[in-house]
């Protein structure tokens, strides 16, 4: 039984490493220079604000939660043209949001800080926090 932690513990690091070469290859179809456009060019941004987000991620207007190892609400409708934005409550924790198809990246993100990206395009984009691959979630973007 003493074995078991260590072998858990360097397939986790493992599957880490692979889903983040999977990410900064840009399996999304558009090529590494997608997630890198995505960061400076389409107004998402990541910033500390010092400020506490609500207590509840709201669908309704695409705010997303991250607390307890997990995206609230794990799926988030918007329109084509809205931004979603992401509120970090996870204290002592860093996580980050990553789109699976690279469409957009944030930054490392610590208790406090907030990411957004504005969905110029209808669809469904899954994403993910690049340092616990466990953390999913969907934002569907309608007409």
């Amino acid at each position: 039984m003493e074995e078991v932690y260590p072998v858990r513990r360097a397939r986790n690091i493992l599957v880490v490493l692979a889903v983040g070469a999977v990410l900064a290859a840009g399996c999304g179809g558009g090529g590494g220079n997608q997630v890198a456009g995505a960061a400076a060019g389409t107004g998402d941004r990541a910033e500390p604000t010092g400020r506490r987000a609500s207590a509840a991620g709201d669908a309704g207007t695409g705010g997303v939660r991250i607390a307890n190892f997990a995206f609230a609400p794990a799926t988030v409708r918007a329109q084509v043209g809205q931004r979603v934005r992401w509120q970090h409550q996870d204290a002592g924790v860093i996580h980050t949001v990553t789109a699976v198809g690279g469409e957009f990246r944030s930054r490392r993100l610590e208790e406090g800080d907030e990411f957004s990206h504005l969905f110029r395009t209808a669809g469904s984009f899954a994403y993910l926090c690049a340092v616990h691959p466990d953390m999913r979630g969907t934002v569907r973007v309608g007409g």
